[in-house]
């Protein structure tokens, strides 16, 4: 069972990303960049034995002032983008239910699901599960959509990988790649990340260097 304040303090980040990101609040992500920082401190005491939860990287505030304000200032939502998608990361490694993580909860209340994990899930925690094109596809595959909308997802997956494997990757091209995922489902956008990430390509990590 994952303890229910850090649950409720990263659906709290997640949410306060999603919103500095829909106002364009760049001036905020260095109060994120600590908030998370903190939490993920948090996790990684909480979960010592879980090399996935063990090799997420912090985030650096960004300063916005300066000569090179306006660059500063998108690189600083990069940032928040970075953070936001990093919440998301943890909850997936931890089985947490994310759907409500795109709604802001009224009255400062955080809806809060506890996962009851197996055996097998316990054990998969400790260990580094790879993810593949070919997982990927076959999660698609078993998506209760439309046979159109498995389809295009398939050629995101391919135009992912197609991206990944060129000798000049384009990060934010992966990163248009994800968010049209997503779409579609939550789950296999952060599994193209995980993928990524697993083949050296950091999104997750240092946006602003996008």
């Amino acid at each position: 069972m994952v303890d229910t304040y850090l649950v409720r303090s990263l659906k709290r980040v997640h949410d306060e990303c999603e919103r500095a990101l829909r106002e364009d609040n760049f001036q905020v992500n260095n109060s994120l960049a600590d908030r998370f920082n903190d939490l993920l401190d948090d996790f990684k005491s909480e979960y010592p034995d879980d090399e996935r939860i063990q090799s997420i990287d912090g985030c650096e505030g960004v300063n916005v002032t300066g000569r090179h304000a306006a660059t500063n200032q998108s690189r600083a939502l990069d940032l928040i983008q970075d953070i936001k998608l990093k919440t998301l990361q943890i909850a997936d490694l931890l089985n947490l239910e994310t759907g409500d993580f795109e709604e802001l909860s009224s009255g400062g209340e955080f809806a809060v699901i506890n996962v009851q994990q197996d055996q097998a899930q316990e054990q998969a925690q400790t260990q580094v599960q790879r993810v593949t094109v070919e997982n990927i596809l076959e999660d698609i595959d078993g998506l209760m959509t439309s046979p159109e909308e498995k389809e295009e997802l398939q050629d995101l997956v391919g135009e992912f990988e197609d991206e990944l494997e060129s000798d000049d990757t384009d990060t934010s091209r992966l990163r248009q790649i994800i968010a049209k995922a997503r779409e579609y489902s939550d789950d296999i956008a952060r599994k193209l990340i995980m993928m990524a990430t697993e083949r050296g390509v950091y999104i997750l990590l240092g946006m602003s260097l996008l």
